[in-house]
């Protein structure tokens, strides 16, 4: 339907759901999480990752530099 093809068309729209967690954020975290915000605006998926990847205090990730460029081309297919 009409409907239907308008609504999966639309333009990518980014929520973000406040779940009831509250935390006391550190300078650098509350600039770190301001740049990732920014970067999610700009559709700058390199910024947003480094900064998503700032966030954890005892990092995982087993490929940095995969997830970084993985969400950089993400953001460029929006």
């Amino acid at each position: 339907s009409k409907d239907r093809k308008r609504f999966f068309k639309s333009k990518p729209h980014v929520i973000f759901l406040d779940v009831g967690m509250t935390a006391e954020l550190s300078g650098s975290d509350r600039v770190n999480l301001l740049e990732f915000f920014k970067a999610v605006a700009r559709r700058d998926g390199r910024t947003a990752a480094e900064c998503t990847l700032r966030l954890s205090k005892e990092q995982s990730c087993p490929n940095p530099k995969a997830y970084i460029e993985g969400l950089f081309l993400t953001s460029h297919m929006l």
